[in-house]
């Protein structure tokens, strides 16, 4: 049984940021949320992390017959690496309300800077010390530490150059390999369509169209574009 939101409505306070989105993610996939700014993939990233509630429609939330909705982490499309904090404190904000041994932290901060083994020479360094890839990779590590069945990343090329860029989602996809299953909202199409698997266009708050990335890889960025 896939994660199923279902024609759910949701918003802040008042004001209407999702309306009629329906989408399913099966365990082990990449799914794609495309759209432009404000087009409401962020606020579906919230829903699936749990951080917001419906006001309409239904959320499934378990695979496979579990007993409960899969560990979920979110990496925000702006980082929110603590300027004041080392890097290494940074990752283990990921895993602070959990009680670890300093073993089993040590080999998660490790898997990290396997991952990302830039940030292995600055651990000490302040958080608001590090370039844009720096944190984002930071951002991502701290997501991990807590080992998340589902990680929800949005839209991690904003600000990024194109080597940074690179980088990131070839670590993403490293991720993807190791058994987690990811949900990348962006507006790089382009660079996105390399590690999906399926993508939703989100259009005004709502799911307008679903499709198999493969058969979009291959296309001009302008016709891409076009989709959304």
């Amino acid at each position: 049984m896939p994660l199923r939101l279902d024609d759910i409505s949701t918003g802040y306070g008042g004001h209407v940021a999702i309306s009629h989105a329906t989408l399913s993610i099966e365990r082990g996939e990449v799914v794609g949320l495309f759209g432009h700014n404000g087009a409401g993939k962020t606020t579906l990233l919230r829903v699936l992390a749990g951080q917001l509630p419906l006001w309409k429609g239904a959320r499934e939330g378990r695979w496979d017959g579990a007993s409960r909705a899969p560990l979920a982490a979110l990496v925000p499309q702006d980082g929110l690496v603590f300027p004041t904090l080392s890097v290494e404190d940074n990752l283990r904000m990921g895993v602070w309300r959990q009680r670890l041994r300093s073993a089993e932290l040590r080999r998660r901060v490790e898997h990290v800077l396997d991952l990302f083994p830039q940030l292995a020479g600055m651990l000490k360094r302040e958080g608001g010390l590090l370039s844009g890839g720096e944190k984002r990779m930071v951002a991502i590590g701290r997501a991990l530490l807590g080992e998340p069945e589902l990680l929800l990343v949005d839209e991690p090329s904003i600000g990024l150059a194109p080597a940074t860029l690179e980088i990131v989602m070839e670590r993403l996809r490293r991720v993807h390999e190791e058994g987690t299953t990811i949900v990348l909202a962006e507006q790089n199409m382009p660079s996105a369509l390399e590690l999906v698997d399926r993508f939703y266009v989100v259009r005004q708050g709502e799911t307008v169209r679903e499709e198999q990335a493969g058969d979009f890889r291959d296309r001009d960025a302008r016709e891409l574009y076009a989709l959304i």
